[in-house]
């Protein structure tokens, strides 16, 4: 039976509507936010004008630091809506929407109704996902790709192999990658390594092993990568040796950071249900596995020289689906869960009020 073929509880279509009226709200009511916005929406303005989606450009020179995914998007976007905030914001908020419907679909057929609301309620009510679901960066629709990957793993692991949703999982690394590149890669094996080890069981690993995955992975990319180089030849040595492994081994790019950064963004950015959950170790076997590629994403940014803080927004959905076990176990009365998740929206009405008035 395909686990995503039930219907979602009525409280998850309230958790959606909540968060696409909170991006909504967010992207129609700022400007954009210099420098990424900026940059990113001058992009894809000019792929929107001059129609070339293979090498995006800036100020009319190629901008050759990420691949071309999230400013065909936004260029899909502004052809339709125009030239608006909105138009170049629509696809963080899509993916936003996306991620948690990937969520809440798995979580209700693995772990039933109750923790498919929480988990997507907690996941949206996370400060840092709910404003960067209104933001022109690449992380949320890494955050659908990544939680993609690793609900229909977990599917897999509950129901048995299925080629379509081994496809599915195999299509959500090469829109990854197109998204922003190799990164991508380092989510699907490294998280799904460190599940295996929760796990203490390599199923977590046989999905790498299937060969014609890796052909719907990489192909798609590598076409555009051949002909992205074929226009740009040192394209192989920036992308591969600079923006990759130069970025994640140097401090060439002064985005190092502290030995307690990556705990403090994951504090920080999910307010205050990281800091009043009721804790507890992984029981439920896709709680394992989601705190496997929590616990990859702590590692991996621990190591690397730079960091940022949106870098660790695809590990949050994951944090919420095991947050959502341990509320469950701990069972606390409803209304302190309502009370906690109505810290962010109340925190943003705050802040927009405060800005109107100034």
């Amino acid at each position: 039976m395909n686990p995503f073929t039930a219907r979602l509880p009525r409280a998850v279509w309230l958790v959606l509507a909540a968060s696409l009226a909170c991006s909504l709200a967010i992207a129609c009511a700022f400007p954009l936010v210099d420098p990424d916005e900026g940059r990113n929406a001058e992009v894809s303005s000019e792929m929107a004008a001059g129609g070339d989606v293979i090498v995006p450009h800036l100020a009319g020179v190629p901008y050759l630091d990420k691949p071309p995914a999230l400013f065909a998007l936004a260029a899909l976007s502004i052809r339709v809506l125009g030239h608006r905030p909105l138009a170049v914001r629509l696809p963080a908020i899509v993916a936003t929407l996306v991620t948690l419907w990937l969520l809440a679909r798995a979580a209700g057929r693995l772990t039933g109704e109750a923790h498919a609301w929480r988990a997507a309620a907690l996941t949206a009510a996370a400060p840092l996902y709910a404003v960067v679901g209104a933001y022109v960066i690449f992380d949320m629709p890494l955050t659908a790709c990544v939680t993609a990957v690793w609900t229909l793993l977990a599917c897999e692991l509950e129901f048995g192999v299925s080629l379509p949703r081994r496809a599915a999982m195999f299509l959500a690394v090469g829109l990854g990658i197109l998204v922003k590149g190799p990164v991508m890669l380092a989510w699907a094996l490294g998280g799904s390594a460190v599940a295996a080890l929760l796990l203490r069981d390599a199923a977590a690993l046989r999905w790498l092993a299937w060969g014609p995955g890796w052909l719907l992975a990489l192909g798609v990319p590598g076409v555009w990568f051949a002909a992205a180089v074929q226009r740009h030849p040192e394209y192989v040595h920036y992308a591969l040796l600079e923006e990759s492994f130069e970025r994640l081994t140097s401090r060439a790019f002064h985005r190092d950071q502290p030995w307690w950064f990556v705990p403090a963004v994951f504090a920080g950015g999910a307010l205050p249900w990281s800091l009043v959950t009721p804790w507890q170790a992984p029981q439920a076997r896709s709680s394992r596995l989601a705190a496997g590629f929590v616990l990859f994403a702590a590692v991996f940014f621990s190591l690397s020289h730079s960091k940022l803080v949106t870098y660790l927004l695809p590990a949050f959905p994951a944090l919420a689906w095991w947050a959502a076990e341990c509320w469950r176990r701990a069972a606390r009365p409803a209304w302190a869960f309502a009370a906690m998740l109505a810290f962010t929206p109340l925190v943003l009405a705050a802040g927009f009020g405060a800005l109107q008035r100034a």
